[in-house]
C-alpha cells in the first residue's frame, strides 16, 4: 500500500546554503593549515585547550528572556565595576564551612 504523503521529496537547495558550505570549508581547510604551521607542542595543547573550553562553554545558555536574570547579571557587572567583591580566600573559607554543615 503506497501513499503519495509519505514520499519524501529532496529539499532544494538555496545558493545561499551553498555559498555558506563552501564559506564553511574554506574555514576548515585555513584553520588546519593554520594548526599545521604550529611546531610548538604546548602551542598546540594550548590552542586545543581553548577550543575545547570555547564549544564546552558554547552549550551554556542563558535565558536572555527572562528580566530577572538579565537584571541581576547587570547588579553583578556594578558590583564588579565599583570594586564590591569578595576575595577568593573568602569564598574558599566561607565554601569549607557550608560543607561542613
Amino acid at each position: 500500500m503506497s501513499d503519495a504523503s509519505f514520499v519524501s521529496m529532496p529539499k532544494a537547495i538555496t545558493i545561499k546554503q551553498i555559498e555558506k558550505a563552501m564559506i564553511t570549508e574554506h574555514i576548515r581547510q585555513n584553520f588546519h593549515r593554520l594548526i599545521d604551521t604550529i611546531a610548538d607542542e604546548q602551542s598546540l595543547v594550548d590552542l586545543y585547550e581553548a577550543a575545547e573550553l570555547y564549544l564546552d562553554q558554547k552549550e551554556l545558555l542563558i535565558d536572555t528572556d527572562n528580566p530577572a536574570l538579565l537584571a541581576q547579571m547587570q547588579r553583578s557587572l556594578e558590583q564588579v565595576e565599583q570594586g564590591d567583591l569578595i576575595p577568593n580566600e573568602v569564598v574558599q573559607q566561607q565554601a569549607k564551612q557550608w560543607l561542613v554543615k
